[in-house]
């Protein structure tokens, strides 16, 4: 198991020689290159039913209001629709399979937004595969 750097979060995977990244300012920080040993859930938005497929992915917990994900996570804020409050509408779970490499680590602020998310870049290895989220994501919260 690798520990992402800077959280308590726990992949099974084994560290590799770092590779390049392609966007360095994604990152808080350093990241690490690794390749998975069993698969592993992840989270990707888009704007588009087409942009659901893609090299990046948010890891660890996802339970958050639609625009809390949007800030830990550095998404941007263009292609707003009417009544939505970000720019993505589609929500699917990837699964990161077997021996997917990738770079992880924590989302750094980018868009005007805060970053801190943790996320994973596709590098190589097997495609992810996709399940569509059938519900709609509110920024509603609430404590009990």
């Amino acid at each position: 198991m690798i520990t992402i750097p800077g959280s308590m979060v726990q992949l099974p995977a084994r560290a590799l020689a770092t590779r390049s990244t392609r966007s360095p300012a994604a990152w808080k920080g350093m990241h690490l290159t690794v390749e998975l040993y069993r698969p592993v859930e992840a989270m990707r938005v888009a704007s588009s039913q087409l942009g659901l497929v893609g090299d990046w992915f948010a890891l660890g917990d996802w339970i958050e209001t639609r625009s809390r994900y949007q800030q830990v996570h550095a998404l941007p804020r263009h292609g707003r629709s009417p009544g939505h409050a970000s720019g993505f509408l589609f929500q699917t779970i990837a699964l990161l399979q077997a021996g997917t490499i990738a770079n992880v680590g924590i989302c750094g602020p980018l868009f005007d937004q805060v970053g801190g998310g943790l996320q994973a870049e596709f590098l190589d290895g097997p495609f992810p595969t996709f399940r569509p989220i059938d519900a709609t994501w509110v920024d509603y919260a609430g404590h009990a």
